[in-house]
C-alpha cells in the first residue's frame, strides 16, 4: 500500500493497493519500449485547503514493496506546485518482499545501486535515482521541475494533489504496493 505524505507534524496518507504490472503486460515487444504504468496512476494524496503553512519538510513512506527484478520499478513523487522528485530509479535488481521503505533527506544511505550484490531491505533512504538519462514517466514532464532531494518541496504550499508515479520499465517481472 502507499504509505504516506507527511507534513509534520500532518500526515496525510492513502492505504490503497497497487499492482506493478511488467512492461509486457502494457504490450511492449522489448524491454527499452515504453514503461508500463501501475494498476493505480497515479496514486494521490490530498492535502485540504484549511492547511495554510508552507512545507517545511516531507517524508514519504511505502508499505510492503513487492516485486521480481527491483531495478524494473521507478517511483516518482509531484507536489501540486508540479516539482517532481525521483524517490526510486534503477535501485537493486534482485526480488524484493514485502519490504517498507521510507524516503527522506535525513536518511543516512541512499538505496543500492543496479546490482545483484545489495538487495533492498525495509530502511530509510534518501531519494535515489541511478538511471542514465531522463526516465520516462508518462502523463509526467521529467524535463522540467524536477529535484534531487525532498527539501526541494520546502516553502512551497502543500495545499492540493500530492501524487504518486508508479512505472516498470523494463521486462521480466511484476510487483506490488
Amino acid at each position: 500500500s502507499v504509505g504516506s505524505v507527511i507534513q509534520n507534524p500532518n500526515t496525510y496518507a492513502k492505504a490503497d493497493a497497487i499492482t506493478i504490472r511488467d512492461s509486457l503486460d502494457g504490450g511492449n515487444p522489448a524491454p527499452g519500449g515504453p514503461p508500463t504504468t501501475a494498476s493505480l496512476y497515479p496514486s494521490k494524496v490530498a492535502v485540504p485547503s484549511s492547511f495554510t503553512a508552507p512545507v517545511t519538510g516531507v517524508t514519504v513512506k511505502l508499505k510492503g514493496l513487492s516485486h521480481q527484478f527491483s531495478s524494473d520499478v521507478d517511483i516518482v513523487l509531484v507536489s501540486p506546485t508540479g516539482k517532481k522528485v525521483k524517490l526510486m530509479s534503477d535501485s537493486g535488481f534482485t526480488s524484493v518482499q514485502n519490504v517498507d521503505l521510507t524516503f527522506s533527506d535525513a536518511a543516512s544511505n541512499f538505496l543500492p545501486a543496479e546490482s545483484f550484490a545489495d538487495p533492498i531491505v525495509t530502511g530509510s533512504y534518501k531519494p535515489s535515482d541511478f538511471g542514465v538519462g531522463a526516465d520516462t514517466v508518462p502523463s509526467v514532464d521529467m524535463t522540467t521541475g524536477v529535484i534531487t532531494t525532498l527539501s526541494g518541496f520546502n516553502g512551497d504550499s502543500p495545499i492540493g494533489d500530492w501524487s504518486l508515479y508508479i512505472v516498470d520499465d523494463s521486462s521480466g517481472g511484476n510487483g506490488s504496493l
